[in-house]
């Protein structure tokens, strides 16, 4: 019996698990090597020699950052939104249910800081900060960042404290 339970909980993590990663929110990644050669087309996809002045001087460049950032932007501010709205939830959905709503949510914060982290949005951002205009995207991007590490420190501890707090909800599903 005891090797049942153990094996169905392993099930429903992986299924879980399996879940999460499907509601990952994926960027759209900035074409950097495009912008770094000047053409629009058949441009070398390596990005190792792309430097921010090397892309300041392609006029298409910075607007076409600002835009992506924007999107980035917008995407990033609703998903940190999402759990300051009331959730509707049915009356009957249990601990467990709050523990999935948290893990889905740090899986999708941490796909956002990963990709943030890569060479080519740091370019993208490094461009706009550099260009210097009268950019109004970059200081709401800026404002964001601190949320996005607000927003991934709240979740880690959230789910810190739910999983502690697993093993005695556990009896309330198995009976």
């Amino acid at each position: 019996k005891d090797f049942m339970q153990g094996m169905g909980k392993f099930v429903s993590f992986i299924n879980q698990t399996v879940g999460r990663m499907h509601s990952v929110v994926e960027l759209r990644k900035p074409d950097v090597a495009r912008l770094a050669s000047g053409s629009t087309a058949g441009a070398n996809k390596n990005t190792t020699g792309v430097t921010i002045s090397l892309l300041l001087h392609n006029p298409e460049s910075v607007p076409y950052f600002e835009g992506l950032l924007d999107e980035w932007a917008n995407t990033t501010e609703r998903l940190i939104k999402e759990s300051e709205s009331a959730r509707r939830e049915p009356d009957d959905v249990g601990p467990n249910a709050e523990l999935e709503f948290w893990r889905t949510r740090q899986a999708r914060l941490n796909s956002i800081q990963k990709q943030l982290a890569t060479r080519e949005c740091k370019l993208a951002i490094g461009v706009l900060t550099a260009a210097r205009r009268d950019s109004k995207v970059v200081p709401i991007w800026k404002g964001l960042e601190s949320s996005i590490t607000d927003a991934i420190n709240e979740t880690k501890d959230t789910v810190k404290y739910l999983t502690t707090l697993e093993k005695y909800t556990e009896p309330l599903y198995t009976g």
